[in-house]
């Protein structure tokens, strides 16, 4: 056989027998994911009856609707004899001390009026602003929010005693008093919890919960802002929704927790096996629980009576 033929013969030999192991491999394959789709087949139709789910991150949200009281910082001008008074500085204006902001026209007489302090000046006294001062929430209760401003026209002829003018600190936070129905037990609110407020259709962003009260079965809450927000400058009396979140966990259905002696946890699927999980509850609200103890995506079994270990 010539030296030609023979290199021939072997690389036919060398194709022939790359040709079978591909076959052979691409079989073995086939055959793999035959038997992981049968075994899957079968642990889900094992667990069918059972019910999963995947764990889930996240908080379960409570709304609250009802309406706020605006506290503000505020130094007001009151009105010693009747009289008129002339503005020099447009409404909403920020003044320092000492700052001439008109003059008050009384019995013949033009007094010059000076800012005694620093802020926004605004003309729209409310009246309710001593009362309002410095309030805390044990001195507060329900019927604090039917007390009603007294709006002056500032044009018209001031009586002694009325609130001309007033300067609002803008460097301090802005603070509302809350006024809600009365909550079921389980309903959780803490000081110092976050929570997102929105004032008359307006979303003002996250909030802080400075304190809490119930009182004559309604919930009063005193809420700060992070800041100053001059949107409510000329605002009292506002409709208000506060959204709590609860701590942030694992998800889950609460009929799938169950006990196990002093433990509370869940069923959980891993591989073909079911194993008890042990998990701490931090909320339960409308038939959803929020755990620790969990991993990401883990199985859970929501009919934990149905399952025999």
């Amino acid at each position: 056989m010539s030296p030609r033929r023979e290199r021939n013969e072997r690389a036919r030999l060398q194709r022939s027998i790359l040709r079978t192991a591909v076959i052979i491999l691409i079989s073995a394959l086939a055959v793999s994911l035959i038997y992981l789709a049968g075994r899957n087949t079968m642990i889900a139709y094992r667990y069918h009856q059972r019910d999963t789910v995947l764990a889930q991150y996240g908080a379960i949200e409570d709304k609250l609707q009802g309406q706020g009281l605006v506290l503000r910082r505020e130094t007001v001008f009151k009105a010693s004899a009747a009289g008129f008074f002339e503005n020099m500085v447009s409404d909403g204006s920020k003044v320092r001390i000492n700052d001439l902001l008109g003059y008050y026209l009384s019995r013949g007489e033009k007094i010059a009026l000076r800012a005694s302090a620093s802020g926004l000046f605004t003309r729209q006294a409310d009246g309710l602003e001593g009362v309002l001062q410095d309030v805390t929430l044990s001195a507060a209760g329900p019927e604090i929010f039917s007390y009603h401003s007294q709006h002056h026209d500032p044009e018209a002829e001031f009586k002694p005693g009325q609130g001309v003018y007033k300067i609002v600190d803008n460097l301090a936070p802005t603070r509302l008093l809350l006024l809600f129905p009365q909550q079921k037990e389980n309903f959780a609110l803490r000081k110092d919890q976050p929570a997102n407020l929105t004032v008359d259709g307006m979303r003002l962003g996250e909030c802080r919960v400075i304190d809490f009260k119930n009182d004559f079965n309604q919930l009063v809450v005193m809420v700060e802002t992070a800041e100053f927000r001059e949107e409510l400058l000329h605002e009292r009396h506002v409709s208000a929704e506060l959204t709590l979140k609860s701590a942030s966990g694992y998800l889950l259905p609460e009929k799938s927790l169950l006990n196990r002696g002093p433990e509370k946890g869940i069923y959980c699927i891993d591989g073909e096996e079911i194993v008890f999980r042990p998990v701490q509850v931090l909320m339960v609200k409308d038939g959803t629980a929020v755990v620790e103890g969990l991993q990401p995506n883990e199985m859970i079994i929501t009919k934990p009576d149905k399952v025999k270990l």
